[in-house]
């Protein structure tokens, strides 16, 4: 005997529905200040008046600490990490094409004197206002990571900021100079100038309470920093290898075809590029899924979200260099409406017996 059996699909329950539309215009409500409260912090700190500064990357800085950190209760988190990132940029612009020798001199040497930095002159105006907001964000982080962790923070991350911006100096010290580093060398430099150190210690001071110092100095956070700065490191690599070819900078693609004396094209080593990526990608994973270490497993999550932050970005081009390719996901997410189907799709499944 056979007998037919229609199923129908259920539509979604327009209750759910709702409550998702609502909870994204709240969503968008909070970014939107954030990133007000972002655009007023850049002109207070008299950033938007460096010319050598790359336009529109403030929006973008935003937009990498939303996709990161995207949970309502984390607004401090949000706006410390894009500030941090926006920094981030500053000293690697000013580094890169802003400053002379002797004004990247200067700066670092204000940032080692830290609070005695009036005992230090300002070289340029540039340095003055380079300094100015770097010092006095910090420190304003600093007080509020301090007030979560019950602890002072502040000089660690100030520590954190000097061991990155002396990496940067070393790479502008190799551009001048025109010197070559090995592979080795290169990946051990650009791996700290990439910046997540600085930015993944503020991000999870805001996240994580009690993240005690033991943590910070374990073996465990060190390669989960080395995995996802790698990461990063390489895919801002593979997208800026012909702008930064044009301009005559060494990258990691550049490099492996010197380091093989011409037996490896440029394909191959974007390939082998790809490779490590997806290599770092999977150990990363690896670290992120198990269980019984020091680190936290919410820290290592924020790890590998910021892992596949890194991926949006550079999934096509530099997202950081180029803004308009990021325009379409900024909109998405910081204006338009939640756009959803008016209907379910209805499907007639027929069993037979």
């Amino acid at each position: 005997m056979k007998k037919k059996c229609w199923i129908r699909l259920c539509h979604v329950n327009q209750d759910l529905l709702d409550f998702a539309i609502e909870d994204f215009s709240i969503s968008q409500s909070i970014y939107q200040d954030e990133l007000s409260h972002i655009e007023r912090w850049e002109k207070e700190n008299r950033l938007h008046q460096l010319r050598f500064l790359r336009k529109g990357s403030l929006i973008n800085c935003y937009l990498s600490a939303a996709a990161t950190i995207s949970a309502h209760e984390f607004s401090d988190a949000r706006i410390a990490c894009a500030k941090s990132i926006a920094l981030v940029l500053v000293i690697d612009d000013f580094f890169d094409v802003g400053a002379s020798k002797e004004e990247q001199e200067n700066l670092i040497a204000l940032v080692e004197k830290w609070d005695d930095h009036h005992k230090v002159e300002f070289y340029s105006e540039q340095v003055e206002v380079v300094f100015s907001a770097f010092y006095t964000t910090v420190n304003q982080i600093g007080e509020m990571a301090s007030a979560i962790q019950n602890c002072d923070v502040t000089k660690h991350l100030d520590e954190t900021w000097l061991h990155y911006m002396r990496s940067v100096a070393t790479e502008a010290k190799w551009q001048r100079n025109q010197y070559v580093p090995t592979v080795e060398e290169y990946m051990t430099e650009p791996l700290t100038s990439y910046g997540m150190g600085p930015i993944m210690l503020t991000s999870l001071y805001f996240v994580q309470k009690n993240l005690l110092k033991h943590i910070i100095k374990d073996p465990e956070y060190s390669e989960l920093l080395r995995l996802m700065g790698t990461c990063g490191r390489l895919l801002n690599d593979t997208q800026g290898f012909e702008r930064e070819s044009r301009d005559g900078k060494l990258n990691i693609i550049s490099l492996l075809v010197l380091q093989s004396g011409g037996s490896m094209s440029i394909e191959a080593a974007q390939e082998a590029t790809q490779e490590s990526i997806a290599s770092c990608r999977r150990d990363l994973l690896r670290m992120v899924v198990r269980e019984d270490r020091v680190v936290p497993r919410p820290c290592k999550e924020l790890f590998w979200r910021f892992c596949r932050t890194a991926h949006l970005f550079y999934c096509h081009t530099d997202g950081f260099t180029s803004p308009k390719e990021m325009l379409c996901t900024m909109n998405a997410i910081f204006t338009e409406p939640l756009k959803l189907q008016t209907t379910s799709p209805s499907f007639d499944v027929q069993s037979e017996q």
